[in-house]
């Protein structure tokens, strides 16, 4: 990352390991030398690089699982928007099926330096998000008979009659 050019990214998208495959060595002060892929790096010398890395208006999105999810939460609580939940297609964890319930989730969380505030929204400096998939439909409303002939005003519901 060190030969990067700085404020040059928009995104980073990155499965960071979670430290979850042997907890149970870490909490003894052991460690499973087939396992050290799974080991957290360090997360205060990881977010000095992508302050670095990152544009203003820049998105970090990283996947995660508890309870690192909430140590990297926590880790840069000021750039953390919100945390999506990705359902996936298969459960994992079969090895471990007789001891823990297997999963089929994980976290996604969202962190960018550009706020969420009126201000930020003002000045230009916020998130921006994009809805995909709306289409704009008119409706067209029928007249009944009753209604036939009259003229009905309210100024609160005028609108273009459009829906999504």
């Amino acid at each position: 990352m060190k030969s990067i050019e700085g404020h040059s990214i928009d995104l980073i998208l990155c499965d960071l390991p979670y430290g979850t495959t042997d907890r149970w060595g870490q909490r003894n002060g052991e460690s499973n030398r087939l396992l050290k892929w799974d080991s957290i790096i360090p997360l205060d010398k990881l977010w000095i690089e992508y302050r670095r890395l990152l544009k203003p208006r820049g998105t970090v999105v990283l996947t995660a699982d508890q309870p690192f999810t909430s140590q990297l939460i926590l880790s840069n609580i000021e750039w953390f928007k919100y945390e999506w939940i990705w359902k996936k297609k298969k459960t994992t964890g079969f090895l471990l099926a007789n001891h823990r319930p297997m999963k089929q989730t994980e976290d996604v969380v969202i962190f960018s330096p550009s706020g969420a505030s009126p201000a930020s929204y003002k000045s230009g400096k916020s998130m921006t998000y994009n809805p995909q998939g709306l289409i704009e439909k008119r409706v067209k409303k029928k007249n009944s008979a009753k209604r036939l002939g009259k003229f009905l005003h309210n100024p609160e519901h005028m609108g273009s009659g459009n829906r999504l």
